[in-house]
């Protein structure tokens, strides 16, 4: 587990705040951000809006070094909010910054959400709900993920491409709970991802080697995190009715960069594969690895429904992606085979 950097001033408030509603303070939702000026008003929003009692929770924003105006945003809730503050985490990353939230937390439950989402005002009341009702008790409980836009969508782009599910129906994922890696992989995005205090803290927190980092885009920290969770305290619970709604800008509605995405994605998740196989397994993650990667660059493509001419022009024009993900399965392949 990491500790913060450094702490905003309004540490001292929190403290006497969370003193004051130590037996009663459930839940910890952990914010960080980066340069998220443009909308993390929104998000912070969401939780002066909640049907859960703001004596029941607090809420941590993690600004990991922005250089816009994120940081003045954040001080006018935290004093207007008595169970809103602020950290600084200096070492740039996302695990970094959500370790940091963790290590800051006073609830018995601690929930993500990222700073371009925003929350269903029954959010935080379905997440106490479930870890306090459902038997036998969930160590993770997650929902839905669905977009929400501040400009115009194309003609072709629908919201499937960025929904996050695991259907209609309250469940435990899996036979008994026990979580699969494609399950976790697109069902609990670190968006809308609650866990026990107590779990979080034994297994480590997030890993600080993978995830985003400033302006790259990764994948792959919660999908880490979920594993080894998974070893000891199987038990994931799914809820539609737990729903955050994700920001989809303008450059994320472009077939250059959904291509870009899925490659990342599936290259992540490869990665992980090959993090927890032996090496007399190695060439059958690097089969699912390919197999995972054309799947997620087909899908991409049955997304945009009905190409014009200068849409298909468009989509051969941004065929990078697919040549690097063939360029660098090609080098482990050969890699791999000359070590053998």
């Amino acid at each position: 587990m990491t500790k913060t950097s450094s702490s905003n001033a309004s540490d001292s408030d929190h403290e006497k705040y969370a003193a004051d509603n130590e037996r009663i303070l459930k839940l910890s939702v952990v914010i960080a951000t980066y340069n998220g000026a443009s909308y993390i008003g929104r998000c912070l929003e969401s939780f002066t809006h909640q049907s859960l009692d703001s004596c029941l929770y607090e809420v941590i924003m993690v600004d990991n070094n922005s250089t816009d105006t994120t940081a003045g945003i954040v001080s006018e809730y935290v004093n207007r909010c008595d169970n809103f503050i602020s950290v600084q985490e200096l070492r740039q990353g996302v695990g970094y910054a959500r370790n940091a939230g963790i290590d800051k937390a006073r609830g018995e439950y601690v929930c993500f959400i990222d700073d371009d989402a925003y929350a269903d005002p029954q959010w935080l009341e379905g997440v106490l709900n479930a870890f306090e009702t459902v038997k036998p008790a969930p160590a993770v409980v997650g929902g839905r993920y669905l977009p929400y836009y501040v400009e115009g969508k194309p003609y072709w782009f629908t919201d499937e491409l960025e929904i996050r599910t695991q259907g209609n129906h309250a469940r435990f994922l899996k036979e008994h709970g026990f979580i699969k890696d494609c399950e976790c992989f697109f069902g609990f995005p670190e968006s809308n991802y609650c866990i026990r205090k107590s779990v979080v803290d034994e297994v480590g927190g997030f890993s600080v080697e993978i995830g985003p980092k400033a302006e790259t885009m990764q994948f792959g920290e919660g999908i880490e995190l979920s594993t080894r969770v998974a070893k000891k305290y199987p038990l994931f619970w799914y809820d539609p009715q737990l729903i955050v709604y994700h920001l989809v800008p303008a450059r994320n509605m472009s077939i250059k960069y959904i291509l870009s995405r899925r490659y990342e994605m599936a290259y992540s998740f490869q990665q992980h594969q090959m993090r927890l196989l032996c090496t007399a397994k190695l060439m059958v993650a690097l089969t699912l690895c390919a197999i995972r990667v054309g799947i997620n660059l087909l899908l991409s493509v049955v997304g945009v429904r009905w190409f014009t001419r200068h849409a298909v022009k468009d989509w051969l024009s941004h065929m990078r992606p697919l040549v690097r993900c063939l360029a660098r399965c090609s080098c482990i392949m050969k890699t791999w085979c000359g070590r053998a």
